[in-house]
């Protein structure tokens, strides 16, 4: 299994409500897994636990069978390396080029003196370079990010991710900003990537229109509890006035 949650929960102030509260799951390499709810259900703080954004209150994180609840400094960062996040408002440094806020992905394998000289290794630019080919921007290299629409944006986001060569992307309501249209484009790219390159996909949704046209599983999540984990198809108006009540 790629990745177990065992009695998860996160409370962050004591004596106040939880917002997760023991959350039991196990996720497969290459599944691609929608997460609704509503806004402040816990979805956010779930995918946030996962890659230790968020320390858990209670409970354990597994991955590929290794406990890493506990990690720190060192271990922890290489950790993360197996995991790419793409964020709702994109988290890209505008006013530098598209190429060089993609290999941010590869920071956690550079040293200091590599970053601050911007002294890239070869393979890494290639890496790059693959990435935005992939997520259809090889032509836009050397263009600041602040000159691009929202969903080139997203995508510089996402090749950002891929550089990582990552086993899981977390995905923080990465379509929330954009129009259906390019909403449904960038979901498009995502499910490509996932079949393409059989990484686990995990994406905070809030429409359950695209949960359902994308996903092979739905998880629904109210006041941090999971209240649907099953296929869209098995996804009815009953079960989603539960995790939307």
């Amino acid at each position: 299994m790629l990745l177990q949650l065992e009695n998860l929960s996160k409370q962050y102030v004591k004596d106040e409500v939880f917002a997760l509260k023991n959350i039991n799951l196990s996720i497969k390499e290459g599944e691609f897994i929608s997460v609704l709810g509503l806004s402040g259900s816990g979805k956010s703080t779930f995918i946030r636990c996962i890659n230790r954004l968020i320390n858990p209150t209670e409970g354990k994180v597994f991955f590929e069978e290794k406990e890493v609840t506990s990690l720190e400094g060192e271990p922890l960062r290489l950790y993360r390396r197996n995991i790419g996040m793409i964020f709702q408002q994109y988290n890209l440094v505008p006013r530098t080029d598209v190429l060089t806020n993609v290999l941010i992905g590869r920071f956690g394998n550079l040293s200091v003196a590599e970053i601050l000289f911007k002294k890239y290794p070869k393979e890494d630019i290639k890496l790059a370079e693959e990435a935005l080919n992939q997520v259809g921007l090889s032509k836009y290299t050397n263009r600041q990010v602040k000159t691009l629409s929202g969903g080139q944006q997203q995508r510089v986001g996402i090749a950002r991710a891929l550089v990582q060569q990552p086993k899981i992307i977390l995905g923080d309501e990465p379509v929330s900003s954009l129009d259906p249209v390019t909403a449904k484009e960038v979901m498009s790219l995502l499910r490509e990537i996932n079949k393409s390159k059989n990484i686990t996909m995990i994406i905070n949704l809030h429409s359950v229109e695209l949960a359902k046209s994308f996903s092979e599983r739905i998880i629904g999540i109210n006041t941090g509890k999971i209240v649907f984990d099953g296929k869209p198809e098995n996804l009815d108006e009953n079960e989603i006035n539960n995790i939307y009540k």
